[in-house]
């Protein structure tokens, strides 16, 4: 594991962004702009012309960072300024302030998987396995590498690699004391 996250440190951060509840995306490193196959998409307008043509964009780092099926915070010096459970605008300012700062440490825990995400500027992420109905494992954060390798580590303290273009089935997990 540490030969994926070891060559990230030192790298600064430039988009860090909330969506799709407590999920969390950062890039880090060179940006890549990236265009899809033009095609005819529905508009989804009350007025106007049913559809349309469109050319999807995707603009992403070297790196990407995804935090997901977990609970986490951001600290600053020694004080929790924002969770998975906070609302903007106070979500907004926080990961405004983790922006441009880059990763000093990667430290995650045998037993569980969680996992602090340490910052050169202060800012500290911590994940902790969240509370689920089932008893299943989840993914509580996945790093794209930039020769498009996938580093996830999951809440029972394993972690799997795998290419990009892996379809994820037979996937190996090993434990994080590895």
């Amino acid at each position: 594991m540490r030969t994926l996250v070891d060559p990230l440190l030192g790298i600064p951060s430039w988009q860090v962004t909330n969506f799709h509840g407590s999920m969390l995306l950062i890039e880090f490193g060179a940006v890549t702009v990236e265009f899809g196959a033009t095609a005819e998409r529905p508009t989804r307008l009350s007025s106007g012309p049913p559809m349309a043509r469109h050319r999807p964009v995707q603009v992403r780092g070297e790196w990407t960072l995804s935090v997901e099926m977990c609970d986490w915070s951001i600290r600053l010096g020694d004080q929790t300024v924002a969770t998975c459970e906070s609302v903007d605008p106070t979500m907004a300012r926080v990961l405004k302030l983790v922006k441009g700062q880059a990763l000093a440490g990667v430290v995650a825990a045998p037993v569980d998987g969680a996992t602090e995400f340490r910052f050169d500027l202060g800012a500290v992420l911590r994940l902790a396995p969240g509370s689920w109905p089932d008893d299943e494992p989840h993914e509580l954060w996945t790093l794209r590498t930039p020769d498009d390798r996938y580093l996830a580590v999951r809440d029972d303290g394993t972690y799997s690699v795998r290419a990009g273009d892996d379809d994820g089935i037979a996937v190996l997990w090993h434990d994080l004391t590895r």
